[in-house]
């Protein structure tokens, strides 16, 4: 089993820069990525319509770019999460989960026994189609895949010490857009209660001896507040934004560049 760059880094208090994928396809993206300097990709199947075939090839070209991945999976389906994993992601995002129960699924789903309930099976993508121990890669695998849960709900936030506490997560990422409407403020990341609860979240990680993460946007707005505070998994923008916000700037500058000539 491959090491896992984004959990070796954490442990050793390093900050972890990466990006998100959730439209653009093929084994060349995070080739892309990596080119830029980014250290991860995670790959959005809960806001787009890519497949598991889809994921596989973002999968093969991450691996082969020598950047990490993680997958946000839809729904926490115990064999999405198997077929996922066995595509040779990294990791998987959980979204939306309100209870520590549910967590506690998640983590039986993505760990194989004794530790959880996933089923095994040798020779796939995750272990490069190479024969190896089913033991020692049981193993392995447990130790080097990533889990990341969101707290992005009032339910969730409220029993966040709960959650933290259950064994085998890694990090509580913030969903800021969804937690500021389940906590009656859409659309306002920066209201009081829901930098208070960022805070809460923060706080319970550092509790925990978990890692927080969440993704920071273009205009690098609170970045330094939450850097400062112990933000350690950082997401930088999207495939999207990357695009249509560079191509937008950059119009712009050429329209400036036009009116100036003309006068």
């Amino acid at each position: 089993m491959r090491e896992n760059f984004i959990k070796k880094a954490l442990v050793e208090g390093q900050v972890v820069i990466g990006g998100s994928v959730s439209q653009l396809k093929g084994v060349v993206i995070p080739q892309l990525y990596a080119s830029a300097g980014l250290q991860f990709i995670y790959i959005d199947m809960q806001h787009s319509a890519y497949t598991v075939g889809d994921v596989l090839e973002l999968a093969v070209g991450a691996r082969a770019a020598g950047i990490d991945n993680f997958v946000r999976v839809p729904s926490p389906v115990p064999s999405l999460i198997t077929r996922l994993l066995d595509s040779g992601v990294q990791g998987v995002m959980i979204p939306d989960l309100k209870t520590p129960d549910e967590v506690a699924q998640v983590v039986k789903a993505v760990k194989y026994p004794p530790e959880g309930e996933r089923s095994i099976a040798l020779k796939r993508m995750h272990t490069d189609f190479r024969k190896l121990d089913a033991v020692e890669m049981t193993r392995r695998s447990n130790e080097q895949t990533l889990i990341v849960i969101q707290i992005e709900n009032k339910s969730a936030l409220d029993r966040v010490e709960e959650i933290a506490k259950i064994e085998g997560i890694d990090v509580l990422w913030v969903g800021p857009n969804d937690l500021s409407e389940s906590l009656g403020h859409l659309g306002q990341t920066d209201h009081p209660e829901v930098l208070s609860a960022i805070e809460k979240i923060i706080d319970t990680c550092l509790e925990a001896g978990i890692f927080f993460g969440m993704t920071l946007p273009p205009n690098l707005r609170n970045a330094e507040k939450w850097l400062k505070r112990g933000l350690r998994l950082v997401s930088y923008s999207n495939d999207i934004e990357l695009i249509v916000g560079g191509a937008s700037r950059g119009v712009k500058d050429i329209r400036l560049l036009l009116e100036k000539l003309n006068t």
